[in-house]
């Protein structure tokens, strides 16, 4: 509140006001006309006889001066009490009723203006020459311009989350104009129901001097926007708003209008490697309801820059298309080789309708000559090659001995012993995408925090159970309460009765990475490994850990096969998750800066709740 505003809160608080300060001028009159003092002086007469003859008008002209000084400051004290004081404005309609300074006026009432503009993706469809953003940008500055002197004008765009333009309600016409020229469509969705909570609170917040509120949005009305979010908050939150304010709707949009959207452009598989061909998925939406025939779809590849003194491939078309796209989402796919490493942008490409915002997509790639793996196998010193912890997964990974196979053998696995790995050099993990650790019975606090660190990056692990694993010490230095890095906590060996083993169950085949089984050899394949032993593990309660495979148990086959009575149904075989931020060491300064509530590690990890070998 400005300071003494609270003498303007009555017409009586004005008048003693201005009585007081018109007082000031002719006390200061009174006070200088008699500062003088007589003093004889033979020459005074002459002074005498010329004064007596303009004290007249020189008194005339001090009471002229009086009087200006009186009314300079009665009207200064006037002018505030017109924006002040509640009913001042009835005061000069009656004191000047023939004045056209309220003439323009609806009602002849002051008016604040909360002006709506829908900065949502669709406002960038085309209305004739200019979009519906830029219709209700120039709509909205024409209505500031013409509103009548003395109204109010507050200025929110819609968008997620909403952008208050002009807050507190401004009186000056020319730069709430000049404030809407300068918006910009956001290029993102919009968020209606905190725009009208954030409309609803500036007119609760809205100063009495305004005797009418007005709310005007500027908006093509679209359904994504309108109705099909919260449809039910939206309703009661625009009722709140009409019990306070007039509400006008101005419809920029165009009726009719058919749109074709790319909506996804991914890859099929997690990884690109040079020499294979990478399945490109892309899925385009009909927003209409009619069948669009000879739809044109082009697919743009190119490289980036890998050094500075090399030129980046400017985007070609790899492959063209014409298709047949109907009501809806609508998958098509595309295959491309890449023949060297490095980053790419993938771009999908639609011929531009009303709305040519959407007909494209990009999506960057990163292809790579391979893709190193390092095993730790905590059984690496016992029996046989076949019969160690990591010699299986080393030869599903790499059948080939790590001979190159350009194509085929995109995985160089590299098998290290738990002592090779607490050493600092062998064990480092810049280099590799991803670690699995093959019945480790630990890892030491300095493990843990290279394992962090190769997570915080984007890299992956997985813990493959056993034998040796100490559960003791992974729930203390790995799971921590749900604290820590692993999705779920360890309780005991589960080892299955005679002639029964367990099978997995509940497989999603539609996600990865269960969609690489995608034909019903490969299913009927995966769900057929049997199962001795496992580990019981509790998954986290928070996180969000995913439970990708689960065990079931199977008796022998024949007539005699025996009872499953009591037999675990649905414990978890394998379990995904993305640590969460506060997973990682707390003497890490930098990662707690850095860290959000809810926020993640880029990289996974993956717990096996069995072993990766023939145990």
């Amino acid at each position: 509140m400005p300071p003494f505003a609270f003498i303007f809160e009555s017409i009586y608080g004005v008048i003693g006001a201005a009585v007081g300060a018109v007082s000031v001028p002719i006390i200061i009159h009174l006070l200088n006309r008699r500062r003088f003092k007589i003093v004889t002086w033979a020459a005074m007469r002459f002074l005498l006889n010329a004064e007596k003859k303009n004290s007249r008008r020189m008194r005339l002209e001090q009471i002229v001066l009086l009087a200006v000084r009186c009314l300079v400051i009665l009207l200064l004290l006037l002018a505030m009490a017109v924006t002040l004081v509640p009913g001042s404005e009835d005061l000069l309609r009656w004191l000047f009723p023939d004045k056209v300074v309220l003439a323009n006026r609806i009602g002849g009432r002051r008016t604040h203006k909360i002006v709506v503009v829908d900065g949502s993706f669709s406002m960038a469809t085309k209305v004739g020459e200019a979009t519906a953003f830029e219709r209700a940008r120039a709509l909205a500055a024409q209505l500031v311009r013409d509103s009548p002197r003395g109204d109010g004008f507050s200025v929110v765009l819609l968008s997620a989350p909403p952008r208050r333009i002009v807050p507190e309600p401004s009186e000056d016409s020319a730069k709430v104009a000049k404030e809407i020229e300068r918006l910009r469509l956001p290029h993102g969705n919009g968020d209606l129901v905190a725009t009208l909570n954030t409309v609803e609170n500036l007119l609760r917040a809205s100063p009495e001097k305004f005797e009418e509120r007005e709310v005007y949005f500027l908006t093509d009305v679209q359904k994504s926007t309108w109705v099909l979010r919260q449809p039910g908050t939206i309703a009661s939150t625009l009722q709140k708003i009409q019990s306070k304010a007039r509400t006008i709707f101005v419809d920029v949009g165009r009726d009719g209008i058919t749109n074709l959207a790319v909506t996804s452009l991914t890859l099929a598989e997690p990884l690109a490697t040079v020499g294979r061909d990478a399945a490109i998925s892309t899925v385009i939406h009909n927003f209409g309801t009619e069948t669009r025939e000879g739809v044109r779809v082009e697919l743009w590849v190119g490289k980036a820059r890998a050094a500075k003194d090399e030129a980046p491939m400017e985007l070609r078309v790899a492959h063209q298309d014409v298709k047949k796209v109907t009501p809806g989402p609508n998958t098509f796919s595309f295959t491309y080789k890449f023949t060297a490493p490095g980053d790419y942008v993938l771009q999908v490409r639609l011929d531009n309708d009303a709305l040519p915002l959407d007909d494209t997509r990009s999506a960057v790639v990163t292809v790579k000559e391979n893709v190193p793996v390092m095993l730790v196998d905590g059984k690496s010193t016992e029996g046989e090659p076949l019969d160690r912890g990591a010699e299986w997964l080393k030869l599903a990974l790499n059948p080939f001995d790590n001979t190159p196979v350009p194509g085929l053998d995109p995985f160089r696995p590299k098998v290290l012993t738990e002592s090779q790995f607490a050493d600092v050099g062998l064990g480092d993990l810049t280099d590799y995408d991803c670690v699995c650790f093959c019945d480790v019975a630990r890892l030491s606090p300095a493990e843990v925090r290279r394992l962090e660190t190769h997570l915080r990056r984007g890299g992956g692990a997985i813990f493959a159970m056993g034998d040796h694993v100490d559960f003791g010490s992974y729930n203390e230095s790995l799971y921590r309460n749900a604290q820590g890095l692993l999705p779920a906590r360890l309780e005991k060996k589960q080892a299955a009765k005679d002639r029964t083993w367990y099978q997995f169950k509940d497989a999603d085949y539609k996600n990865p990475p269960l969609s690489a089984f995608g034909t019903p050899n490969d299913q009927a394949s995966l769900e057929s490994v049997r199962f001795r032993q496992y580990v019981k593990a509790v998954l986290a309660d928070r996180g969000g850990p995913r439970r990708v495979l689960s065990y079931a148990p199977v008796a022998a086959p024949g007539p005699m096969g025996p009872s499953l009575d009591g037999m675990p149904v649905g414990e978890p075989a394998v379990i995904e998750w993305q640590p969460p931020a506060a997973a990682f060491a707390a003497d890490n300064a930098q990662a707690t800066r850095d860290r959000q509530p809810g926020a993640h590690a880029r990289g996974r990890v993956i717990l096996l709740t069995s072993t990766a070998n023939m145990d």
